[in-house]
């Protein structure tokens, strides 16, 4: 593991070597690794070859950010990268929500959807055993509600 020289705290580098650094030590990197990323003010850039512990990393690197309270959005390329997080971080026993196309996700994760949760939801059943029109002025209050927080949210125009 090699911190490369950084712009005054604001990007920081970590770089996994290619001389075999492998499965075995990947854990023991990934706690360095992620206490170094996390030291970053603006950027933090994860980079090396297979099997040097990039994914085991970032979900170190996610869990010590949740553990201080802080929200978490992970992101990925491909739904099969953002699976892979998604499995390490459920083992981890974090709570996680997967937002994606449930036809997208690997099965034994379906759980962990958006849509899963919402079908869970004891709320789920109580919305849909209303009556249509008071769905419909439900639907119209939480729409007055939501444009008002967007209102007093939103940023001042320069």
């Amino acid at each position: 593991l090699e911190r490369v020289p950084d712009l005054d705290g604001r990007v920081v580098f970590v770089t996994g070597g290619t001389d075999g650094v492998g499965r075995a030590l990947a854990g023991q990197l990934a706690s360095t690794g992620a206490t170094v990323l996390l030291s970053a003010r603006d950027v933090a850039i994860i980079h090396g070859p297979p099997g040097t512990g990039k994914t085991t990393t970032v979900v170190e690197l996610i869990r010590q950010a949740v553990l201080k309270g802080q929200k978490v959005l992970a992101c990925a390329p491909s739904n099969t990268g953002v699976d892979n997080l998604l499995e390490k971080l459920v083992g981890d026993q974090l709570r996680v929500v997967r937002i994606g196309h449930p036809a997208r996700v690997q099965e034994e994760l379906q759980a962990y959807t958006l849509d899963a949760l919402v079908e869970a939801d004891p709320g789920t059943k109580i919305i849909a055993e209303m009556p249509s029109s008071r769905k419909t002025a439900l639907g119209a209050m939480v729409r007055r509600v939501a444009a008002r927080w967007v209102t007093s949210h939103r940023s001042p125009t320069r």
